[in-house]
């Protein structure tokens, strides 16, 4: 019995670790009632940039940008997770960074930065909320 009422806690609280892991398991959820919101929700990215530059005579990619909260609620800002394109939009690589703060109030914002060495082939970034916090 205690297993059962284990498993059940931990199906309710990790649920949003679950549905991030393996996204159809949002469906169960919603259907008995306990709706899970995706990874953002509330956030807005704005005055995101890549750029880049030569560090250490090899190019380096520099990605920065703001995280509003939109809502009218306290936000946990999750990783974000960024991919490098290359070529005809082929992922060359991925990544996850960590906004500061993790958490802001409505109107607040958390910012990004992060750079990456040897960026060579990078033709576009973007950039997700990846919620693996």
């Amino acid at each position: 019995m205690a297993v059962l009422l284990a498993i059940g806690a931990a199906g309710y609280f990790g649920r949003a670790t679950l549905v991030r892991l393996w996204p159809p398991a949002a469906l169960f959820y919603e259907t008995v009632g306990l709706p899970v919101e995706p990874p953002g929700t509330g956030l807005q990215l704005q005055n995101v940039r890549s750029e880049q530059k030569a560090e250490d005579g090899k190019a380096a990619l520099l990605v920065e940008g703001q995280i509003v909260n939109v809502s009218e609620t306290l936000r946990t800002v999750p990783v974000l997770r960024v991919t490098a394109l290359g070529a005809d939009r082929q992922p060359l690589r991925n990544w996850t960074v960590a906004p500061v703060p993790p958490q802001i109030l409505p109107g607040e914002i958390a910012t990004f930065r992060d750079v990456q060495a040897d960026a060579a082939g990078v033709l576009e970034v973007m950039i997700t909320f990846d919620g693996g916090r």
